[in-house]
């Protein structure tokens, strides 16, 4: 029984694979990737801790790459990082980051 369930696993695989062409794969040298801004912590979008520009309409993938508070999108001012690394959209309000230590700087574009 054993040996009738191997030669139809056998025969079903050169059934399945006849037909199908194989290719060689050539590897290539990678190039070595550019780190595009000065922080450990780089993102897409450059966004650091430098002073530059306010981020008051920050991307759409925003909360992919940072952890936002659960209210980010709620937010109406502009980026600042929470005591407790959270990333609130309240910054420049009153009571920005309440629940989360407070605020402590803000993240900026450049």
């Amino acid at each position: 029984m054993r040996l009738r369930i191997v030669l139809l696993t056998i025969l079903l695989t050169l059934f399945l694979c006849a037909g199908v062409t194989f290719v060689t794969i050539t590897p290539t040298q990678a190039q070595q990737a550019t780190q595009t801004c000065s922080n450990p912590s780089c993102n897409l979008w450059g966004f650091n801790f430098h002073p530059g520009k306010f981020i008051t309409n920050p991307p759409a993938r925003f909360c992919t790459v940072f952890a936002c508070i659960a209210n980010f999108l709620n937010g109406r001012g502009y980026v600042v990082e929470c005591r407790d690394a959270k990333y609130s959209l309240s910054g420049g309000h009153r009571g920005v980051c309440s629940h989360h230590r407070g605020a402590w700087r803000p993240l900026y574009s450049h």
